[in-house]
């Protein structure tokens, strides 16, 4: 799963790179330290801030002085779980999605991530779903997948957990369940404003108003493909949708229905 999500993550990266060269548009390459106009993908496991880069390995958040790009350095390393999957920043906040918890930092004026909380997903530690997390101020948006796979909990229970769980964060050191909406296989995720975009592993792409966290309302979808990852590309109110063997175009308008564009083979 890993080589695959950076394979996404660069296949994603390089196409909009092309299309801001091609458009003459102030996209940017990798990832800007605000959240809502960061341009990776919710599976990305590196993130660039000005001279600091912040890696996830399977185990750990590393901090790397990349103040000489050619001559990067480790100056900060912290041992976490086994199950590390994804980065994603807003502001000086950085969330790190594993598992089985998310985990929130502030990066102090050091650039060096400190631990605001640490959330579990579930009580029970055999369930293990895919987990990407986005957010702005105030919401932290995750998806858990086990896919079609049913895992069974320490009480013999049957489990399989498809879901977005939306966490109210104002509080980053206290982050609170406020919502849970079932779906099917979710996948990667973003944002803009008030829209929010899933993928689905086997059902393409939705489109959701999240201007009420407490009642998340399906607006739109295009069905029948596979679908792994998402770049919400705000400045263009365009999606870039990675799924299967193909990256489909999309735009979308400012209540989030969706127009398809073209279709990049892989």
């Amino acid at each position: 799963m890993r080589n695959l999500n950076t394979y996404l993550c660069l296949v994603l990266s390089i196409i909009i790179l092309l299309l801001s060269c091609s458009e003459g548009s102030d996209v940017s390459f990798g990832d800007t330290v605000d959240g809502s106009s960061a341009q990776s993908g919710s599976y990305a496991n590196m993130i660039t801030v000005g001279d600091r880069l912040f890696i996830v390995s399977r185990t750990s958040l590393i901090t790397m002085d990349i103040t000489a790009p050619l001559h990067p350095v480790e100056i900060y390393r912290e041992q976490l779980s086994f199950d590390l999957e994804s980065l994603f920043i807003n502001g000086n906040t950085l969330f790190v999605g594993s598992q089985t918890n998310l985990y929130i930092y502030n990066i102090n004026e050091n650039g060096i991530p400190e631990e605001a909380s640490v959330t579990p997903y579930f009580q029970f530690d055999n369930i293990c779903p895919r987990d990407p997390v986005v957010a702005n101020d105030s919401i932290a948006y995750v998806t858990l997948s086990s896919d079609d796979f049913q895992v069974v909990d320490n009480c013999g229970r049957a489990q399989i957990i498809n879901e977005l769980r939306l966490y109210n964060i104002v509080d980053i050191e206290n982050p609170e369940l406020i919502n849970t909406v079932e779906l099917d296989t979710p996948k990667g995720l973003g944002f803009d404003q008030e829209l929010l975009f899933i993928c689905e592993k086997n059902k393409g792409i939705k489109v959701f108003n999240i201007a009420d966290p407490l009642d998340v309302k399906l607006i739109d979808e295009d069905l029948g493909f596979a679908a792994q990852d998402v770049i919400v590309l705000r400045s263009q109110n365009r999606l870039l949708v990675v799924g299967g063997s193909a990256v489909r175009q999309y735009d979308y308008d400012e209540v989030g229905n969706l127009s398809f564009i073209s279709l990049i083979a892989l």
